[in-house]
């Protein structure tokens, strides 16, 4: 991958990052309820794309990090959807 593309997947992961609470608070206000796996959703999807950028910028504690953070959302989206 060229260090643009990295770049590229970078910007896309902090998008999703950023804006990963709208849906939750959108549902929120509409029914009163969150709704956390949307927004677990999106910021396990920027977290992939954050990771690739990392990774091309051998960012060593940063893609350790991430790696974490995204196998914690998986468990949770796990036990969201199993409840």
């Amino acid at each position: 991958m060229t260090p643009r593309k990295a770049k590229i997947m970078g910007t896309l992961g902090m998008a999703c990052l950023q804006t990963s609470t709208i849906p939750a608070l959108w549902q929120a206000i509409r029914t009163g309820e969150s709704a956390p796996i949307s927004t677990l959703l999106l910021i396990t999807l920027g977290m992939v794309f954050c990771i690739i950028q990392e990774y091309h910028a051998k960012l060593w504690a940063y893609v350790i990090g991430s790696t974490v953070t995204i196998v914690g959302h998986i468990a949770i989206i796990v036990v969201v959807l199993h409840r």
